[in-house]
């Protein structure tokens, strides 16, 4: 149903429980390559550890490499501080929660969907 349709952004990660692994495959897909220019491409990192881990893994070189935006961890694009699409876009997000304007923007367009899914979209638009 949703094959083909323009994206405007892309977010990955949350507070909520995701994992070293989302974003190191994340990072995996985008290695050497550039995100589409007109994709936000966000990753709201779940703590400092993680971060540390990923600057270790290297995963956090190839997310940056390819146009991705760092963000502070916590809650963030979750609750709609932060990281809110713009209206009449599509964000694909691989957080835990989707409720209408939940993004902060009143017409979102908010689709919830794996790591491997986001940053293959990023790279697509």
């Amino acid at each position: 149903e949703v094959e083909g349709m323009e994206i405007g952004q892309v977010v990955i990660g949350s507070s909520a429980n995701p994992g070293v692994r989302d974003f190191w495959t994340a990072g995996a897909i985008v290695k050497g390559k550039a995100t589409r220019e007109e994709v936000s491409f966000d990753i709201n990192p779940t703590s400092r550890q993680l971060i540390q881990n990923l600057i270790a893994n290297k995963g956090f070189e190839n997310l940056i490499a390819a146009g991705a935006r760092f963000h502070q961890s916590g809650c963030m694009g979750c609750i709609g501080m932060g990281q809110a699409p713009a209206s009449d876009t599509i964000s694909l997000r691989t957080m835990p929660r989707n409720f209408p304007s939940r993004s902060g923007t009143e017409d979102d367009q908010v689709y919830l969907c794996s790591p491997e899914t986001a940053a293959a979209s990023a790279l697509t638009g």
